[in-house]
């Protein structure tokens, strides 16, 4: 899906352009990240193209479920094949609540991909139980850049999760089953509900 958002649309324009209800998501997104906040200036998010796909995990630029990055006047978002295309559906809606929030902070993408890329947790498996070490995802560090950018999306994801009807703990599992190097995503699909 490619859809531009235009910062300066009028309702007509949202209503007129936006058939399916994540499109007016994202429209809402693009439009309320334009508000003049000290750290950022209303032309830093407005206007711009997004271009969002799934994709096999061994695909993505470095081992993760969800990146964002901007070329050629297009914001990319790429969400990793997970089986459950709610599973997907919770990815993007994290990685577009932390991209604009980002983008608010002024926090350069250069300096996410250096830490993200550079990040190692050391997490292991025990008796069936996953521990780690370290903080899990780059984001959850304290010392990374967009720490509390992160840490919002976070529970922007995991709200939506609850009105989803996902389970936290599949969904996060279908997360941490990707293997990078591999094409899909193993992730049963869950349809209680």
């Amino acid at each position: 899906m490619v859809l531009e958002v235009r910062v300066d649309a009028p309702a007509t324009y949202v209503q007129r352009r936006c058939a399916r209800p994540w499109d007016t998501a994202i429209l809402v997104l693009g439009t309320l990240s334009g508000v003049s906040v000290p750290t950022a200036s209303r032309t830093t998010l407005a206007p711009m193209k997004l271009d969002i796909r799934t994709i096999p995990h061994n695909e993505q630029r470095y081992d993760t479920a969800g990146d964002y990055y901007e070329e050629g006047g297009t914001t990319n978002f790429r969400i990793s094949k997970l089986g459950d295309s709610r599973y997907e559906q919770l990815v993007l809606i994290h990685e577009l609540v932390e991209y604009f929030l980002v983008k608010l902070a002024g926090i350069p993408l250069s300096k996410i991909d250096e830490f993200d890329k550079s990040f190692e947790s050391d997490m292991y498996i025990e008796d069936g139980l996953l521990f780690e070490e370290n903080w899990g995802e780059p984001g959850d560090s304290p010392q990374s850049p967009y720490y509390r950018q992160h840490q919002m999306a976070s529970i922007v994801e995991r709200m939506c999760a609850f009105f989803f009807n996902v389970k936290w703990v599949d969904y996060d599992g279908a997360v941490l089953n990707l293997e990078y190097g591999t094409t899909t995503g193993e992730a049963e699909s869950s349809e209680e509900g």
